[in-house]
């Protein structure tokens, strides 16, 4: 799908009309505001509600997240029709043993919801990077799993599509930065990603929305069935949108740094190229707190396009250290990216 297509198929919510100056919609800014811009509002639910949608289509839970009745005992026959209750019936159950309300995913033919777990850290400073780029060119309202660790992201789908049900583990490893060791160290992080639509499937509703960016969207933007195959393909074979890597010279956001020009890539093919421009843009965005990380990041990608260790130095450490990081510690880490200084 182009970068075209996509702009034409999805609609945004309406809360993106009349931006801020200087707020960038995810669209324009890519995944890298998913990975950076990561501020939590705390814990107040959308107004007027998002998901009251006047028929039934809810359950309440218990404190183990399970479908129970209005004593928080386990709810027998919770998949038949006779156990919806409406928005309003299940709000007015939270209390004592019922700890929570949410929906069955096939009593809402027009909600797509993508779960994903562990993608947060204590900080709520590291997302996962699929996730981040589904955000970029989908955005639509997101919300804090009660775990605090998770985010799960709704969709309106119109016209309906077929349903769809896709569950993915990613394992990945790599180094971060150990604050209180002042060094990287490799960890391992386990992302669970889960995507439901007219599935027979409870899905917890906190609305406790969570913003990675300033102005990300507090209302549910609307995809097409085409829009979500995409966002299936892409979380069943674990990899970001094919149009989120971007051309080094549409870079708009580096700071301007009195550095050697980075030496001319060499012979590569097209998605190479795009590759670098995309990583380039991505940790350009970066604030403190995560340049380590971000220089690490940025640094594993390249060398994952075949981007040799001197070129990536070339390219990455003038914008790290405009970002505040100083040129041997940017240059340690990209080493250590590579293969050497751990």
């Amino acid at each position: 799908m182009s970068r075209e297509a996509t702009k034409s198929k999805t609609r945004l919510p309406d809360s993106w009309q009349g931006r801020q100056p200087g707020v960038t919609p995810p669209k324009e800014s890519r995944a890298g505001q998913g990975l950076t811009h990561i501020l939590h509002t705390g814990a107040q639910p959308a107004n007027p509600p998002l998901f009251d949608f006047g028929h039934r289509a809810w359950l309440i839970a218990n404190a183990q997240k399970t479908p129970c009745d209005g004593q928080g005992r386990l709810l027998k026959g919770w998949n038949g029709a006779g156990a919806l209750r409406t928005y309003q019936q299940a709000k007015q159950q939270l209390g004592g043993p019922v700890q929570f309300i949410g929906l069955r995913m096939d009593a809402v033919p027009e909600l797509a919801a993508l779960d994903l777990d562990d993608v947060l850290n204590a900080a709520g400073g590291h997302v996962d990077p699929v996730a981040a780029s589904i955000w970029a060119y989908w955005p639509s309202y997101t919300e804090i799993t009660p775990s605090g660790r998770g985010l799960r992201i709704w969709w309106r789908v119109h016209p309906p599509a077929e349903p769809v049900t896709v569950q993915t583990r990613h394992e990945m490893t790599m180094n971060v930065y150990d604050y209180a060791a002042g060094c990287l160290k490799p960890a391992t992080f386990h992302f669970g990603r889960e995507l439901y639509y007219r599935a027979m499937r409870f899905l917890i509703v906190t609305e406790k929305p969570y913003r990675w960016y300033q102005g990300a969207p507090a209302e549910l933007a609307t995809i097409t069935p085409a829009d979500l195959m995409h966002i299936a393909t892409l979380v069943r074979e674990r990899r970001v949108h094919e149009e989120d890597l971007i051309e080094p010279d549409e870079l708009e956001h580096v700071p301007a740094q009195a550095a050697p020009e980075p030496p001319s890539p060499p012979p590569a093919r097209e998605h190479k190229q795009r590759a670098i421009g995309g990583v380039l843009r991505w940790i350009a965005t970066q604030r403190e707190g995560n340049r380590n990380n971000a220089t690490y990041w940025a640094a594993h990608r390249l060398r994952e396009a075949g981007v040799a260790h001197e070129h990536a130095q070339a390219l990455l450490v003038p914008i790290a250290t405009g970002l505040g990081l100083p040129e041997r510690e940017a240059a340690r880490t990209i080493a250590s990216a590579y293969g050497g200084g751990r």
